[in-house]
Formats: C-alpha cells, structure tokens, sequence
C-alpha cells in the first residue's frame, strides 16, 4: 500500500464519527491517557509500554495525515462526549 492511500484511508477513519470513535478506543488502550506504569512489575510495565509505543506511533501517524488532525480529534471528542 502506497503512503498516499494510507493517508487518504487515514482520512477517511477520522471523516466518520465511528472512526473517531475507534481511534480513541486505541489510543485509550494504548494507555495514551493513563500511566503504563504497574504495579505488578518491571515486566509489567514494560508490556503496557509496548502497548503504548503502538499509540504513539498512531499519533505520528495522525500527524503526518494532517498536523492538527489530532487537535481536531481532541476537540471533536470534547464536544461529543
């Protein structure tokens, strides 16, 4: 898949509320919104930051869609919850 049909089907996951909607349940997944650190462990902690890499590499994504699609996102969901 080319970079340009990549972002194009980027765009249009965030074009749709239902898109919107799973791309935060990804990023909430990938504890962009809460600590990884656990209590359980090293090893614990390292899995949640293993989770969390793949939000953070969602987010770059985000950015090289649009530079403020994650801004827009943000406030959409402000609005919409």
């Amino acid at each position: 898949m080319s970079e340009d049909t990549l972002i194009t089907s980027y765009k249009a996951v965030l074009a749709t509320q239902a898109g919107k909607d799973v791309v935060f349940d990804i990023l909430s997944l990938a504890h962009m919104y809460s600590s990884s650190m656990s209590a359980l462990g090293r090893e614990a902690t390292a899995f949640n930051e293993g989770e969390r890499n793949i939000g953070i590499r969602l987010l770059d994504r985000l950015r090289e869609v649009g530079p403020d699609e994650y801004i827009k996102l943000l406030n959409w969901r402000k609005e919409n919850v």
